[in-house]
């Protein structure tokens, strides 16, 4: 069952994180924490899940760290919400071909629709709604 929760979201800014400092080279995790709020620890099990699952790699040693395992533009959001939540089934438990379970389907598809966006388009969207000018008469 697909459940929003702070592991996801906190999942979510690792991702985009390691994507900010992709060309420097290995993050630690100790700078993802303090720069995005995370507790350390929790971060730790979020990455390892990550790891496990092929979207990131780290390195061990002193200039060690996380790297993105694929370009942002080959992970979706969905791709981190469904290692770290689970699939979206808002349907399970019912007939997903009646009454209801059509209602909820149809709410499954576009929240799997719109969560499909690559973490490339996350942080272009990010930057163009960072540099809106604003004006004031």
């Amino acid at each position: 069952m697909f459940n929003l929760s702070v592991k996801g979201k906190y999942g979510l800014l690792a991702v985009i994180e390691l994507e900010r400092y992709q060309q420097e080279g290995p993050i630690q995790i100790k700078s993802i924490a303090e720069a995005k709020k995370i507790p350390q620890h929790y971060l730790e099990q979020i990455l390892l899940s990550l790891k496990r699952a092929g979207l990131v790699n780290s390195f061990r040693g002193s200039q060690g760290g996380y790297v993105l395992a694929k370009s942002a533009e080959a992970i979706t959001v969905m791709d981190v919400l469904k290692i770290l939540e689970g699939p979206i089934q808002l349907c399970q438990g019912m007939d997903c071909n009646s009454g209801v379970g059509v209602f909820w389907k149809s709410i499954e598809n576009t929240l799997t629709d719109k969560l499909s966006i690559t973490i490339g388009d996350v942080i272009r969207q990010k930057i163009a709604v960072e540099n809106i000018a604003t004006y004031s008469i």
